[in-house]
């Protein structure tokens, strides 16, 4: 047996046997491409990253072909022409949509054709020796890393005004952080302040379900009241407080006029007493030139006088008596007349004019009295010396003067006796006035009670639902202080997250890019030495024979 290896031989059959791989290989490529296929034009607007030659077509998820050619438009460089070889038979439509896609975490693109109406025409049909052209959209891989380049630059402009405004204000800022510990250490020293103010809260809230409680019992004890009053009445004493307020404006024009000529009188009476006053030196002068010894005469005869007038005392005793009755009947009178108030002002008119009247004859009198001749009022008191001899002697006379005041006493008496008849009449005006002036009474002691329970309502656990509002509001801004305290931490933590999230996004795209080198270089080794990965070893294998001896 041979031991020597023939080096020749072992030579060519390892030539022959790469030369028929080679062989088989270049006939299942030949065969790959002379299987029937249709090139479509894929239009991409930006950059196709990932997407090599030969990469998978997918349409709705299921291959159906692959990436034929790559390559640029001659007119704008920025946008990528790829040429996809597809099966006649995919129902691609002409309304189908084209995206870059990839597949997990390893970036690998592809082709994703999705989309379709049925009532549009095959892409694949009739193309006239055209190749279908398909316009893709912008991937959504692209859209991420386009926004998140947006939100970085965002971020990195606020995260630089923040910076802008913290180091203006930082003196400021320090100066908040400062009252922060303070209203920290003062809140943390009233805890059981802010324990009572959130009891005082539950109490307020405890009240107010009370006070609905009350509230709705008084709505029905409301209903209930205005249930029970009969609608007429109702219509009634709204009616006669309509007329009665009424009157009184009606009556407001007179009034006015009233207090007018009222204050017109006031004045013609100063007038008056000023005048009088005047008038009084002259009355002086007047006294002092009466001679006492006529003066005496005159009391004399006015004794004489009271002499008679003792004599019918009597009959004087019984006119009183009378009169005493007249009096109470004249105070009917005055009732009468209190609801006679039109005359009344009438008579006040009267009166008025009355006074100017009596101006008009002070004046006179004034002038009389200074035309009076002081020797004239001598014989005057002489003569009214004779006329009192005369009254005395006239005693009859003055008795029948007495009988005819005895009569009218006696006619004032019937007069006041017919008034007396019809007090039926003045005492159903007076009840139909009290009940007026009681009903308003009643209206108002129960406004005063809604008032009172209005009061309740708000004066709530004798704190009142102003002041609970006003400590509510005084929390809220304690925790609104708090909160801008922290406000520079929580503007840290942005900061730190954004730079540091930005630094390890940027870390893993750079470890992905290493990871697709490694796959590239391995391809590329596989490409340059299959046999390593099919014999493992060095490139070349070596076959050492045994020595010839």
């Amino acid at each position: 047996m041979e031991t020597r290896a023939n080096y020749v031989i072992i030579g060519g059959f390892v030539l022959g046997i790469l030369f028929a791989a080679f062989l088989f290989i270049y006939w299942l490529a030949a065969t790959a491409d002379s299987r029937s296929s249709v090139n479509v034009k894929v239009v991409f607007p930006g950059p196709v990253t990932g997407l090599p030659v030969g990469g998978q077509v997918l349409f709705n998820g299921i291959k159906v072909g692959d990436v034929g050619a790559l390559d640029f438009d001659p007119n704008d460089p920025r946008i990528v022409i790829a040429t996809i070889r597809v099966t006649p038979t995919a129902p691609l439509r002409k309304d189908v949509k084209a995206t870059l896609g990839f597949q997990g975490l390893t970036g690998v693109a592809y082709v994703d054709l999705t989309g379709g109406t049925t009532g549009t025409d095959l892409l694949l049909s009739n193309s006239n020796g055209q190749e279908p052209v398909i316009y893709a959209d912008r991937s959504f891989f692209d859209d991420i890393i386009d926004h998140g380049r947006e939100v970085l630059r965002k971020a990195d402009r606020t995260l630089a005004s923040v910076d802008t405004i913290i180091q203006e204000n930082r003196p400021a800022v320090a100066a908040t952080v400062r009252n922060a510990e303070v209203f920290s250490a003062a809140l943390a020293q009233n805890a059981d302040g802010v324990k009572e103010f959130m009891s005082s809260i539950g109490e307020a809230t405890t009240a107010f379900k009370s006070l609905a409680g009350r509230m709705e019992g008084l709505v029905s004890e409301g209903e209930r009241i205005l249930a029970a009053v009969p609608a007429d009445k109702v219509d009634e004493l709204v009616g006669n407080v309509t007329a009665f307020s009424q009157s009184l404006r009606d009556a407001g024009p007179e009034i006015e006029r009233i207090v007018a000529d009222a204050e017109s009188a006031t004045a013609n009476i100063n007038q008056f007493t000023e005048r009088l006053n005047g008038s009084l030196s002259q009355i002086e002068a007047v006294v002092n030139a009466v001679d006492p010894q006529a003066v005496t005469r005159v009391v004399d005869g006015a004794a004489a006088l009271g002499d008679v007038l003792a004599s019918r005392s009597p009959d004087i005793d019984r006119v009183i008596a009378s009169t005493a009755g007249t009096m109470e009947n004249l105070d009917q009178i005055t009732d009468t007349v209190r609801a006679r108030e039109a005359d009344f002002l009438a008579f006040l008119t009267e009166g008025r004019q009355l006074v100017d009247e009596l101006l008009k004859t002070v004046q006179s009198a004034g002038g009389v009295v200074a035309a009076v001749d002081p020797a004239r009022v001598g014989n005057i008191l002489a003569n009214v010396d004779r006329v009192i001899t005369d009254v005395s002697a006239q005693g009859e006379a003055i008795t029948a003067t007495v009988s005819s005041a005895r009569a009218a006493a006696a006619n004032i008496e019937t007069f006041t006796r017919d008034l007396n008849a019809r007090r039926g009449d003045v005492d159903q005006i007076i009840t139909d006035a009290r009940t007026v002036s009681g009903n308003l009474t009643t209206a108002s002691d129960k406004l005063n009670g809604l008032m009172d329970n209005v009061n309740s309502m708000v004066e709530g656990n004798g704190e009142g639902l102003i002041v609970e509002a006003t400590k509510a509001a005084a929390a809220i801004r304690k925790i609104a202080e708090t909160f801008e305290s922290r406000a520079g931490g929580i503007a840290d933590g942005l900061s730190k997250f954004a730079q540091q999230g930005s630094t390890d996004f940027a870390a893993t795209l750079d470890q992905i890019n290493r990871t697709f080198a490694a796959i590239q270089r391995a391809v590329d080794n596989f490409d340059r030495a299959p046999n390593r990965v099919i014999f493992g070893g060095d490139e070349v294998p070596r076959f050492n024979g045994a020595q010839r001896r």
